[in-house]
């Protein structure tokens, strides 16, 4: 074997030089079941459109109470969401473990929503997660009337994130 190799490309302004290669160990490819693939941009989204629902529900919330104390008769729910950009953290953290676990992220499944594979893990993540999060309040003893339309405007804003992209922006 020759210790060293010369550049194929030539220019007026290079020159060619030796370049030295070295024999590698052959590797092991570990090749992975197509349905062990995760799709990485639905999973980021997932948790960023559940993040944000909790930011912005806090910020509308905190906008927004000064004038449901005054003229309650305004609005139909007067409660603000308790801690709701820590609701969106815990609904985001239990979305993605029960989405991974029934392999709702395998690209199959994110890349065709009307289908049903595609809504099976969607329903679930949603019902899981909204159960947990209910729960816990209840075991609590908070109130649950605005929690519940949090958890309703969850699976809105996530539906409307999931059908978005599947239609046109799986552009990888």
């Amino acid at each position: 074997m020759l210790p060293f190799l010369f550049a194929a490309a030539w220019t007026p302004y290079t020159r060619l030089r030796p370049v030295n290669c070295v024999a590698l160990p052959p590797t092991r490819i570990v090749s992975r079941q197509p349905s062990d693939r995760v799709d990485s941009l639905v999973l980021y989204g997932d948790v960023g459109v559940l993040i944000g629902y909790g930011v912005v529900q806090a910020s509308v919330d905190n906008l927004l109470l000064p004038i449901a104390l005054a003229q309650p008769e305004l609005f139909t729910q007067n409660q603000p969401v308790l801690a709701a950009q820590w609701q969106g953290l815990a609904l985001a953290g239990l979305w993605v473990l029960i989405t991974l676990s029934i392999k709702g992220y395998s690209p199959r499944a994110t890349r065709s929503l009307p289908s049903r594979e595609a809504l099976i893990p969607l329903v679930a993540a949603w019902l899981g997660s909204t159960a947990a999060l209910l729960l816990c309040f209840s075991v609590l003893g908070l109130p649950l009337e605005a929690e519940l339309e949090f958890a309703l405007g969850s699976a809105t804003v996530i539906g409307g994130w999931r059908w978005l992209y599947s239609l046109g922006l799986p552009l990888i």
